[in-house]
């Protein structure tokens, strides 16, 4: 019911940001720059497809639809009525509290937006297969990163759509359009070849799962045990559960539900490729306590870093990036170039002698210079024989 409710408070909101957004020239980029919410992740809670948590996306979205309008909370119920796709659902909602009177009271001299509004598609839980997508595309210069998650049974857009829909909402340059499309399109095959994922296995089969995220100044390390025969285990419940309780923020939702559904194709591949000597494969659990001395590496842990160190650990990150979206061709390691046959290196036995010596007089005589130190093993090596220099 809470979930209901928080995705009728969703659609209603959408379409004020809509409207709103339209009225005043606003691109989608710099509503979500204003607000403080992901580009990506507005998108998709546009469309509905958003699968954290709702409710946090619509608190911040109200919040901006209340400052841009001065300070004054908008009339939810005059909206649905005078939108030509107001959901009844919605209506009786506002019936039952109370609010469908509201609309008597508007002022006579405001108004919406003249035009329908656009109906966001929704997409029911149950025909929901949720893919991990990474783009990393690089062209003429400009390079773009994002990862989200694909609808394998998506019927509202096609890969062409969605990367125009992208590249307009982004603001981005025309020459990314073909390369999103293309790259949605040849990730989306290659999953195809694995899903569903718990049908590689047959019984429990229990796999450890790595967790190692960074946003901003935020650190989340985990490893936990996931059973990929369980076809009821749903990763982005697990990780809005996780997130709330670590009190970590809606973005550590979406980056800990792809991270782990994208270790859960890996392993169902290789399963179903019939590399199962590379797959690490836990045995069953007998005892649901672990034991304490084990139990210390088990556990989440959230570290946070100094803001000075946020853009060096930045720019560490995006030089290790590398295109999850292209195919890299496995190459077997080159061959170690033989080293010409050569006689080796007379030993300089003043050398040696220098370094025998320097810190023993460094030390007997802390006031003498490195500049005497080098005069005083001269002195030395002066007087020295041939046999004891070869010695």
């Amino acid at each position: 019911m809470l979930q209901d409710n928080a995705e009728i408070e969703r659609s209603v909101l959408a379409q004020e940001v809509e409207m709103l957004r339209n009225r005043i020239g606003l691109r989608q980029v710099d509503v979500s720059k204003e607000c403080g919410v992901n580009a990506s992740m507005l998108s998709q809670w546009m469309l509905g497809r958003y699968k954290g948590n709702v409710g946090r996306i619509n608190g911040l979205m109200e919040a901006w639809l209340i400052q841009r309008r001065g300070g004054k909370p908008s009339d939810k119920s005059s909206m649905v009525m005078a939108s030509s796709g107001g959901s009844p659902k919605l209506k009786r909602r506002l019936d039952e509290t109370g609010d469908g009177s509201a609309h008597s009271k508007k002022k006579p001299g405001s108004s919406f937006a003249q035009r329908a509004l656009y109906s966001y598609p929704k997409f029911p839980a149950a025909d929901s297969c949720l893919i991990p997508i990474r783009l990393d595309v690089d062209v003429e210069g400009y390079r773009y990163i994002d990862a989200f998650s694909w609808n394998l049974h998506e019927t509202d857009f096609t890969f062409e759509t969605f990367a125009a829909a992208l590249v307009r909402d982004l603001d981005l340059p025309e020459c990314f359009y073909k390369r999103i499309a293309e790259s949605i399109k040849s990730q989306v095959e290659k999953a195809k070849r694995s899903m569903p994922w718990h049908e590689a296995v047959t019984g429990e089969s229990l796999h450890p799962i790595f967790i190692n995220i960074r946003l901003n100044d935020t650190i989340l390390i985990d490893r936990f045990e996931w059973d990929l025969g369980n076809a009821d285990n749903d990763p982005e419940h697990f990780a809005r559960v996780l997130c709330e309780e670590l009190g970590l923020s809606g973005e550590f939702e979406a980056q800990v539900a792809l991270s782990v559904r994208e270790q859960l194709r890996d392993y169902s591949r290789l399963i179903r490729e019939g590399l199962k000597e590379r797959v690490t494969r836990l045995p069953p659990v007998n005892v649901a306590l672990r034991d304490r001395s084990e139990a210390a590496s088990w556990e989440p842990s959230v570290k946070y870093i100094l803001a000075e160190d946020i853009a060096q650990l930045e720019r560490e990150d995006f030089k290790r990036m590398r295109p999850h979206s292209q195919t890299t061709a496995v190459v077997a390691p080159a061959a170690p170039v033989p080293k010409p046959s050569r006689p080796p290196k007379p030993v300089n036995t003043f050398l040696m002698f220098c370094r025998q010596w320097r810190k023993k007089i460094m030390t007997e005589s802390a006031n003498t210079s490195a500049k005497d130190a080098s005069r005083i093993l001269g002195e030395m090596w002066q007087k020295l024989s041939e046999e004891e220099r070869a010695r």
